[in-house]
């Protein structure tokens, strides 16, 4: 019974940072667009990469931690009781860094610039689309999800 709930939990977001675009439910494509933004210390090639790994990182803690707003497969969580600070968890610690993510992205690119003057930083928004399908499958061989049904 408490399953039926947990598909009508209503999802929530990292605020204005996240937007469901869109969902291919046969290849399992999940596609956002998310906000980064920093501080443009170096060149603008090296800031643009630092801030499309930070989208990245959010669009990948958004679909393990929150779900996906909108969602018709992804609405909840992959792991809604997985420990998410990277100090904590050695798994998210290695997929991070390692940028092993990149692996389940199909298509990254920048939707948007603005830089704020006042604090010279950089807000750009990517449309970052998930291999969620994939994702999943590589969660459960690496045990830190169990597989449906089981």
């Amino acid at each position: 019974m408490t399953g039926l709930f947990a598909a009508c939990k209503r999802t929530t977001t990292n605020g204005p940072q996240l937007q469901f675009e869109g969902e291919d439910t046969k290849s399992g494509i999940v596609t956002v667009n998310v906000a980064a933004s920093g501080e443009e210390d170096k060149t603008w090639t090296a800031g643009v990469n630092i801030l499309e790994h930070i989208a990245s990182r959010r669009a990948f803690e958004q679909l393990l931690f929150l779900g996906v707003p909108n969602s018709v497969n992804y609405r909840v969580p992959l792991t809604p009781s997985m420990e998410r600070s990277t100090d904590k968890n050695e798994f998210l610690k290695n997929f991070f860094t390692s940028r092993e993510y990149r692996r389940f992205i199909t298509d990254i690119h920048q939707t948007s610039s603005q830089r704020v003057a006042n604090n010279y930083r950089q807000n750009i928004r990517f449309s970052v689309s998930i291999n969620a399908v994939a994702f999943r499958k590589y969660l459960e061989q690496n045990g830190e999800i169990r597989a449906f049904g089981y």
